[in-house]
Parts: structure tokens; sequence; C-alpha cells
């Protein structure tokens, strides 16, 4: 099915879904931040877990509230943008790399996915929301053939960030069809190749925009960005921040 058709039918099953449904899957799963919002912008459902992230000791204190009061303004923007895309062009927000946290809690990586939440009659309602942290271990702690040559190609590019690294490459370095270098992948560190490649550049675009001087331009050189504007679009939509808004909160300090 090309993907603009499976978006749509996607979108359409799972927006049929009742928002009691919803919550009824999403509450209690560890590691899963739900959360359900009106085209107003303010949180209809919450689990525990978002509550939690959110800074909030019960779900009480999300339900009726928006993103901008309870997430840093950067991140709270963000998010408002996704939600606006979503709502209006219909397509869904799929696996999405992202940094979530709020001024009282640790940012998080997560992948997250929205799609719009719809009445029997299609009437738009709003969005639902759920993020997956990222918490793989090292491949080093799985059996099997294959686990020690990943391990050895991962190590590479985080030493490497600056080249272009193709899955299919990195794939026959370890031994490997693409497939099975991507199940090794999400099954050591929860995240597809190209995602965790993604991951490594932010890490140290973050590490070196807060312990550098490097220009932003040559940060984004060092990571294997295209250029300086690709580099702060994404950096932007996975942190919630430009690379000088992110640093101007960060300052370098001599050691």
């Amino acid at each position: 099915m090309p993907p603009s058709r499976r978006s749509r039918s996607n979108a359409t099953l799972f927006g049929s879904l009742s928002l009691a449904a919803f919550a009824e899957l999403f509450d209690g799963l560890p590691r899963v931040m739900a959360c359900a919002k009106g085209t107003d912008r303010k949180y209809m459902y919450a689990n525990q877990m978002f509550a939690d992230r959110a800074g909030c000791r019960r779900v009480s204190q999300v339900i009726g509230r928006t993103a901008i009061e309870l997430f840093a303004s950067d991140l709270a923007a963000a998010y408002d943008a996704q939600d606006d895309s979503v709502l209006e062009t219909g397509r869904p927000l799929q696996d999405q790399l992202e940094l979530i946290g709020t001024s009282v809690t640790k940012p998080r990586w997560h992948v997250t996915s929205k799609v719009r939440l719809l009445s029997d009659s299609a009437e738009v309602l709003g969005v639902l929301c759920v993020s997956v942290e990222v918490v793989g271990q090292e491949v080093h702690g799985i059996d099997g053939s294959g686990a020690a040559e990943v391990s050895a190609v991962i190590s590479q590019v985080r030493k490497s960030l600056e080249v272009q690294h193709r899955i299919g490459d990195l794939a026959g370095r370890a031994g490997l069809s693409p497939a099975q270098f991507e199940r090794y992948v999400k099954r050591a560190y929860g995240l597809a190749p190209r995602q965790l490649v993604q991951r490594l550049r932010f890490d140290e675009a973050m590490h070196l925009l807060t312990h550098t001087e490097l220009s932003i331009a040559e940060v984004a050189v060092a990571c294997g960005f295209y250029d300086q504007p690709s580099f702060t679009r994404q950096f932007r939509d996975a942190t919630g921040f430009t690379p000088a808004a992110y640093r101007a909160g960060h300052p370098y300090k001599q050691p």
C-alpha cells in the first residue's frame, strides 16, 4: 500500500477509537506517555506517565491545561506546531524522535506519534498522542551471532558522525543484511538504525554546543548535518530549541 493511503487508513481506523478505549489501552503502560488534546489545545486526557513527565503528581493537574502551562515555552511551541499540522492536514506524525522534559524533569529521548481524534461522524475533536521513551540497552547484552559486530559498527559511527552513513553500508560492515541489522539495532537501542544515528548526532551536537566554543556552523559539520539551516531545523524539531537558544540556556564555561 502506498504511504499516503496507509496513513489515511491508519488515521481513520485509529481516530474511530473512543477516547475511553484509548485511555484504557495506555493507562499504566511503562515508559509510555499518552495524552489527548482538544482543538482548543487543552488536555482532555493524560496517563500517569504523562503527568509525571510534565512535573505533575496527579493526572487531574494536567486536564484542562495547555502545553505552554506545563512545558518550557520553546518545547510547548514545538508541540503545538505538531498538533496544528496534524489537525490541518490530517496526516499523522509518525516516529518523531524528540526530547521531552520540563524545568523540573530531566529531558529524555522519546519517539512520538500523533493522529487526529475523530467523532463517529468524522468531526475533528482533537489530537491523540503517544510518546515511547527510548531506553534500549547496549548490544553487548544481547546473545547471538552478530551482536559484537553491530556493537563495533555503532562505535565506529560514534567516532565518525561527520560522515554520511548509509544503513546498507553499516549492515554490510556488520556482516548482516539490512533487515537483520535493523532488528539487532532496534532490539538493542529501541530505535531504528536511522533514528539511532540521528540521536547520536543530536547528543554530540548538544555536547559541543555546551562544552566548546565552536560556531554553530562548525558544530553542524562535525555532527554530519548537510548545512547550518538543515541542522537548525532538525535540532529544533528534536529538542524544541534552536542551537543558538540551546547554547544560550547552557552557556559554555571554561574548566
